[in-house]
């Protein structure tokens, strides 16, 4: 995460592909802007291997969406699934994962 992220207070991160299922992202957006409304922008957005705007226009997210060019993250967690929500601990370590789908929001 370090090597992508120089915020330090979020806590919960949610990672996209932009070749993932599209319905599956935007799950994911969805469920990012609930509890960035809930907790006041306590989500970081990370998009993978493409530039995001067309998912961040069609879902109208206007806060910022970390580019991870490299896929380090995505190589660090041997290629998990995405899209993928992560819960970390306060050194970073991945305490929960879930995987929003289309059929949640």
């Amino acid at each position: 995460m370090d090597s992508v992220l120089d915020v330090k207070d979020k806590k919960i991160v949610l990672i996209f592909n932009c070749f993932d299922c599209e319905s599956c992202i935007d799950a994911g957006m969805n469920l990012v802007k609930k509890i960035d409304d809930y907790n006041s922008q306590n989500v970081c957005v990370i998009a993978t291997m493409e530039n995001p705007s067309n998912v961040q226009y069609r879902n109208e997210y206007y806060d910022y969406i970390y580019y991870d060019k490299k896929d380090l993250i995505r190589r660090e967690l041997k290629f998990v699934l995405t899209p993928i929500v992560l819960l970390l601990d306060k050194s970073n370590v991945v305490k929960y994962a879930f995987m929003p789908r289309d059929t949640i929001n």
